[in-house]
C-alpha cells in the first residue's frame, strides 16, 4: 500500500527528484522509497516554500504522523547549520540573532531559502558574524520589553 504525503521544500529548490527516501519521525534506518506525485495546490499554514506530494510505501506509517524525507542534491551548499535554539519566531517570520560584540546583538531574518522545519542553513557570508545559539528567545523578549506597559503604578 502507498500513502500520499504532503511536504514543503524551500523555494530555492525548483523541484524535488523523482525518487527519494522517507521515514517516520526521522528514523532513517527505517527509510523506505518514495516517489514524487506532483505539486500540491497549496502550502500548509506556517510553512515557507513550495508544496509537493509524494507516494510513500505505507508500512508502519500512521495517519498524521510526521515523515522526514531525504533528497539527493545536485549542488553542494556551503554554510552553517543553526540549531533550533538559535531560531525564534516573530511576526510570522523566523529570525536569528547575530552577536555584534559582547553586549550588542542584532535580530536578522532567516532567508527564505535557508531551509524548513528545525534545519536552517545560513550561507557562509551570513554566518561570518557570530550567531547566538542559546538565549535567542530571551533576546527577543528583551527587545520588546519596553513595549509592555507598567501596570503596577497606582
Amino acid at each position: 500500500d502507498l500513502a500520499l504525503v504532503e511536504f514543503v521544500l524551500p523555494a530555492a529548490i525548483a523541484a524535488p527528484p523523482a525518487e527519494f527516501v522517507a521515514a517516520a519521525d526521522g528514523r532513517r534506518a527505517d527509510a523506505r522509497s518514495a516517489h514524487l506525485a506532483g505539486p500540491a495546490p497549496r502550502v500548509p499554514q506556517g510553512s515557507f516554500g513550495r508544496g509537493w506530494w509524494a507516494l510513500v510505501e505505507q508500512a508502519g506509517l500512521a495517519r498524521g504522523e510526521r515523515v522526514d524525507l531525504w533528497l539527493a542534491q545536485a549542488a553542494r551548499r556551503d554554510g552553517v547549520v543553526l540549531p533550533a535554539t538559535a531560531v525564534v519566531w516573530h511576526g510570522g517570520r523566523r529570525w536569528y540573532f547575530a552577536a555584534l560584540d559582547d553586549d550588542r546583538f542584532e535580530r536578522r531574518p532567516v532567508p527564505p531559502d535557508a531551509g524548513t522545519g528545525d534545519t536552517v542553513l545560513l550561507s557562509a557570508a551570513a554566518a561570518a558574524t557570530p550567531v547566538v545559539v542559546q538565549g535567542a528567545q530571551v533576546l527577543l523578549a528583551e527587545e520588546f520589553r519596553g513595549a509592555i506597559p507598567d501596570e503596577d503604578e497606582d
